[in-house]
């Protein structure tokens, strides 16, 4: 009986696929990715921000960041819940401040991952490769 029970689960869990979208590239020349979040507006739009840093370019602290933002198809704030969805699947909890950006906590259950890769660069006439970071979305 365990090993059909064993069998049923690794059958079921087989059949469960992850979606994975690819969401924004970035140049990676000199640049460090800082981080991957979820962000909302109060109008119900939400997207993905990645902050960047490199140190070609002088700050007060050192440092040039640079922010890039992406909206993904089926992303969006569920205003009744303050809960950011893909599809059905809930993101991140958002939590209203009365002055200033809202708090968005992940919940683990969408995972933004950040890779290293070579695509071709759409401005070189040569159909040369370039180095980018690549933000993908994965939600089960």
């Amino acid at each position: 009986m365990k090993l059909f029970a064993s069998l049923v689960i690794l059958l079921v869990s087989m059949n469960v696929k992850a979606e994975r979208l690819h969401v924004m590239s970035k140049s990676d020349f000199n640049y460090v990715l800082v981080k991957a979040t979820f962000e909302a507006s109060p109008n119900g739009s939400a997207w993905i921000n990645a902050d960047f840093n490199t140190s070609s370019n002088e700050n007060s602290d050192g440092n040039w960041r640079d922010s890039q933002t992406a909206q993904v198809a089926g992303l969006y704030l569920d205003r009744t819940s303050n809960e950011i969805r893909y599809e059905s699947t809930v993101c991140a909890k958002v939590f209203p401040r009365r002055w200033g950006t809202p708090i968005v906590k992940n919940t683990g259950n969408c995972k933004l991952e950040a890779v290293r890769a070579r695509e071709q660069d759409p401005n070189d006439w040569y159909g040369r490769s370039r180095r980018v970071w690549q933000i993908w979305l994965t939600v089960p």
